[in-house]
């Protein structure tokens, strides 16, 4: 199979297929694609809110983001609720997580009557001042550039090993993507609690000190200026591990891995959240492989911009585990589709 930087159109359109048909059975609103290309090539709109999914599929690994110039997602919202709000208030949020399922559903069927075997972790809401969340840094990503009605849908797909699909590739069946109840039990939550700390400690120079776990309810986000997320899939669970840092943990951070000090997260150190998720899921799954438990990774996707609010798609279970720092908190989040039992 060849391989590319960038996802080609086959795999493009059933994405953007799915953000169509998903728009006009809301509210009769037309989409089409404008133009994609590897991120940064285009001229692309700045984004006030995101949807954003961890995929793992037959050929990649990686994830997708569709994203909404804030005028753009309040037309499309006050369209689809008949209301007429002018901020994009909490409320709101949980429509940018239902139209970003729905349109990843369409995709994936598209997809899996390919025989690629896509399976979707759960979507994560992000919003905030010029946010970003190409997740450039973490692999190649393809940006796609969608028109609507009342203005552009911004697309990013990051994977790692990509693949061209092909028009005639054969289907085949489709395994049961969820044959055993998820579970996120204490063995896990120890594990990756543990696993911050070390990171923090040997590659951050950073001592910390865990606090109590909680669970995030609905409607409420954690506020932050950068963070890593990366894809988890187990024998008995699925979702995504995140790591947040505020912008002066962040850079002290930075500083005590790199020598430098640093005022601002700029593209030369903001890969260094993807480093932080990438190690600390590493330990992670080391220790709970022995275990018996058979963890996946994706690739991690770095977040940032200012004032970043990540909250969980309607009805998802999320933990969240603070940590002291000296120089401040960050915090360790924990979504998955079920959540049995922390004893």
């Amino acid at each position: 199979m060849a391989r590319s930087a960038v996802f080609d159109e086959n795999f493009v359109r059933p994405f953007v297929m799915g953000a169509s048909t998903t728009l006009k059975d809301f509210s009769g609103i037309e989409a089409t694609l404008r133009e994609f290309g590897p991120a940064g090539s285009l001229d692309t709109p700045r984004i006030s809110i995101a949807g954003v999914i961890g995929v793992t599929g037959k050929h990649f690994q990686g994830s997708f983001t569709i994203g909404f110039p804030k005028e753009t997602f309040l037309k499309i919202m006050n369209k689809i609720l008949q209301a007429d709000f002018t901020e994009i208030v909490p409320e709101l949020q949980d429509g940018v997580a239902e139209i970003s399922n729905i349109i990843f559903g369409q995709a994936k069927r598209i997809l899996n009557e390919k025989g690629h075997n896509v399976q979707l972790a759960i979507p994560t809401v992000l919003r905030g001042k010029d946010l970003n969340a190409l997740g450039r840094l973490a692999g190649p990503t393809t940006e796609v550039i969608v028109n609507t009605d009342h203005g552009p849908i911004v697309m990013h797909l990051t994977g790692g090993s990509l693949g061209s699909i092909s028009e005639d590739d054969a289907p085949e069946d489709v395994a049961d993507e969820n044959p055993h109840p998820p579970k996120l039990d204490t063995q896990v939550l120890v594990a990756f609690i543990r696993a911050v700390r070390t990171t923090l400690e040997v590659q951050c120079r950073v001592i910390s000190e865990a606090g109590e776990p909680f669970a995030k309810g609905k409607g409420t986000s954690l506020q932050f200026d950068v963070g890593g997320m990366i894809w988890v899939v187990g024998r008995t669970f699925r979702g995504n591990f995140s790591v947040y840092f505020t912008k002066g943990v962040f850079l002290q951070i930075v500083e005590n891995m790199t020598g430098q000090r640093l005022t601002d997260i700029s593209n030369d150190v903001r890969d260094a959240a993807a480093e932080v998720t990438n190690i600390t899921y590493g330990l992670a799954k080391r220790v709970l492989n022995d275990a018996g438990y058979q963890l996946q990774g994706s690739i991690p996707i770095v977040v940032d911009g200012e004032g970043v609010e990540a909250s969980q798609a309607v009805k998802r279970p999320t933990v969240v585990v603070p940590f002291k720092l000296d120089a401040g908190s960050i915090w360790l989040e924990f979504a998955f589709d079920q959540i049995d039992g922390m004893t």
